[in-house]
């Protein structure tokens, strides 16, 4: 009966250390998100066209916080279902952010791109 008690213990306190290391994860990478937002200002203001994380089709994957999820998703998670839905949001960021810096560029109507991003 102690043997078991202490092997749940260990394993409650493996769960624990996962879920801080994943909170830890998220919370830095979604900082390196408000980061690539003002990269997103300076990119607009200075037409810069160097920066793939916020021009290319593929930003997502240059981002750190898309970096940092697409790790996770190659591990075997029992919350891959919400991390799959949060890159599904988090692609959809990336793709109204083009659309939105199109539109500035074409010197177009913006509003339902700015509602989209």
């Amino acid at each position: 009966m102690l043997l078991l008690i202490c092997y749940s213990g260990v394993s409650v306190n493996r769960k624990f250390k996962e879920i801080d290391e994943t909170v830890r994860g998220l919370n830095q990478s979604t900082d390196a998100h408000f980061k690539w937002l003002v990269k997103l200002l300076r990119f607009i203001d200075s037409r810069n066209v160097d920066l793939p994380e916020v021009s290319s089709e593929e930003a997502h994957l240059h981002c750190e916080f898309g970096q940092w999820l697409n790790t996770r998703l190659l591990e075997e998670r029992e919350d891959t279902n919400f991390l799959l839905d949060i890159n599904k949001k988090h692609i959809h960021v990336h793709q109204a952010c083009r659309r939105l810096i199109s539109a500035i560029e074409q010197q177009r109507q913006r509003n339902e791109d700015f509602d989209l991003f």
